[in-house]
């Protein structure tokens, strides 16, 4: 029988606390923390359990469209921390031609009538695609941010809308998801 040392639970373990946070974050939103600063943590589990397709890219970076708020937090959240073993790299998007050297694009509220349009130009830069408008997973967007009326954070994935993209995502993930189907059949 192969003895095992003390570490030999470490990444099960890791991937537990992992998946008790993000299935319990809308907890943490009923204290006195930031929803920006949630939003912030949530998107280093999803970049932790989405797998894109193979880059050579030496950063990691996440795009912002035009919510200086948020941009503000990541970026203070971000300073020194790593993602997928890469510095990560916050940005302000200004325009839609910037989303193309995005690992990730969070986009905010007021362009949600847009989603179609960016989720377009995300797919073909395997982009993972944030929002937090109200039914944007059946529309585009990857994952959707989801505040409930109690305030708690929760979060879909629309699996059809990412594999347009060439990203997958782990099951302790999906597990945790709220997943969300396409309103409109592809052609």
């Amino acid at each position: 029988m192969k003895k095992k040392n003390k570490y030999s639970n470490l990444p099960k373990t890791w991937l537990t606390l992992v998946a008790f946070f993000i299935m319990h974050a809308g907890l943490f939103a009923q204290s006195n923390v930031n929803e920006n600063f949630l939003k912030t943590v949530f998107i280093e589990k999803f970049a932790k359990f989405t797998i894109w397709p193979y880059r050579e890219w030496k950063t990691f970076n996440i795009g912002v469209l035009n919510d200086k708020a948020f941009f503000d937090e990541l970026s203070k959240n971000y300073k020194t921390r790593a993602i997928n073993g890469k510095q990560v790299v916050p940005f302000q998007i200004t325009e839609l031609a910037e989303i193309e050297k995005c690992d990730v694009l969070f986009v905010p509220n007021e362009f949600g009538t847009r989603i179609a349009e960016i989720a377009e130009i995300c797919n073909k830069n395997s982009t993972l695609l944030l929002s937090e408008h109200k039914d944007m997973c059946k529309y585009g967007a990857h994952i959707n941010f989801v505040l409930s009326e109690t305030k708690n954070i929760y979060f879909e994935i629309n699996i059809q809308e990412a594999e347009k993209a060439n990203l997958r995502f782990k099951s302790k993930l999906l597990e945790s998801a709220i997943i969300v189907r396409n309103t409109t059949i592809d052609k």
